[in-house]
């Protein structure tokens, strides 16, 4: 039983709730039992034997009110035993004509609950209350991956945030822990990138490696370019350095109060190439994110879905790789793939691009064009600034 309880466990939280119940197995039917018609004594209700039934046994691992027609009151008096299922693993309270009072208890108790994986509270007149106290649970406790609201009360962004939060609890535990699983060691940072004598790398070097393997004409159109061209200029590949490797940036920042600058993609004009763009101005992300009074997060871990981007007013004219970008936030788990390592105390960051049918490992700094005068990035950015996966993502495909 403790084994099986452990498996179950996804903090330390759910693990202490855990060992509370270790040692009480075997007496806990009669427990559960006892407190059962205590409950339905203190709320003035009848104990039900069909709620009787359901509770026997040493591992309740499912419990279904819905054909019992117990009231408010004796579905409260349920809920208040959750405590005492450490097993449960799915509670349909469908068509029970339960309150917000009792949805917003039962969300108190399943927040540390171990087991629950999966609750129905469909067709209940539940409102705004019971959506705030849902929401704060499958966000609280990431073991409740199925939660079914069919024709209740709640506003569609309700829903949608609660569907949102729902997906991130079913990706496999340690996805979200992207510094600690995806990050390089010291060594994995230190070899050189593996590249093909053929290749140079650029912004344009999938069209050219591409150009340089077909006749004029027969390009494969491919997902970020667009439709192929029938008159395409077979010209040479521009030597470009390759991106430098997170051990070499690591090594040249001297400490998080002198951050890494590329030397590849300088915070100037030459970056830009572009006249119009003179006036621009180059911060920091970090100072980007102090000017609008939050914490750095490169993904905010703790909402349901990261910011949407927003195109700049510099007049950049990469809407269609935004418009990419805002379909890959509604799959955080992608998203997060792209960083390969983030190291924002010195302003290093390595993001993994796909490009002309290859991978490649993009190194970039945390400097970013601002509109002169303040802190508001010039181009590509998240709907909320301090969150900077839109602008690095932007930088390091640029």
């Amino acid at each position: 039983h403790f084994f099986a309880l452990l498996r179950g466990c996804a903090d330390h939280r759910s693990f202490l709730v855990c060992i509370a119940f270790v040692g009480r197995l075997p007496n806990m039917s009669s427990e559960i039992l006892g407190e059962y018609e205590r409950q339905c004594a203190s709320l003035k209700v009848k104990p039900s034997p069909a709620v009787g039934e359901l509770l026997r046994g040493e591992r309740v691992a499912e419990l279904d009110l819905s054909p019992l027609y117990l009231g408010v009151k004796g579905v409260l008096a349920v809920v208040e035993l959750l405590p005492m299922l450490p097993f449960l693993e799915r509670l349909c309270l469908k068509h029970t004509l339960i309150t917000n009072e009792v949805a917003v208890r039962l969300a108190e108790l399943a927040i540390s609950h171990p087991s629950l994986r999966e609750l129905d509270l469909s067709d209940n007149r539940l409102s705004l209350a019971s959506a705030k106290a849902l929401l704060e649970l499958i966000r609280e406790n990431p073991n409740v991956r199925v939660l079914t609201l069919e024709h209740t009360d709640f506003s569609q962004s309700y829903m949608d945030l609660i569907a949102r939060q729902l997906d991130q609890n079913r990706i496999p535990k340690g996805e979200f822990q992207f510094r600690k699983d995806n990050v390089l060691t010291d060594e994995e940072s230190r070899q050189p990138v593996q590249w093909d004598d053929e290749w140079e790398w650029n912004s344009s070097a999938g069209d050219e490696f591409l150009w340089a393997q077909a006749p004029l004409g027969e390009v494969e159109s491919y997902a970020l370019e667009g439709p192929a061209s029938t008159s395409v200029d077979a010209r040479e590949p521009v030597p470009v350095r390759p991106s430098r490797s997170v051990g070499d940036a690591l090594k040249d920042a001297v400490s998080p109060l002198q951050p890494w600058s590329d030397p590849d993609f300088p915070a100037d004009l030459s970056s830009l190439g572009d006249p119009r763009w003179k006036e621009l101005q180059w911060r920091r992300l970090p100072e980007i994110a102090a000017a609008v009074g939050r914490p750095l997060a490169v993904l905010d871990s703790t909402a349901p879905l990261p910011w949407l981007p927003c195109e700049g007013t510099a007049g950049l004219p990469d809407l269609y790789l935004l418009n990419a970008m805002g379909v890959l936030a509604n799959h955080p788990t992608l998203l997060r793939r792209l960083f390969v390592a983030v190291h924002p105390e010195v302003g290093v960051y390595q993001l993994q691009l796909h490009k002309g049918g290859r991978w490649l490992a993009v190194t970039v700094d945390d400097w970013l064009p601002v509109l002169p005068g303040t802190a508001k990035p010039a181009f590509g950015c998240s709907a909320d600034p301090a969150e900077g996966w839109v602008a690095l993502l932007e930088k390091a495909y640029a």
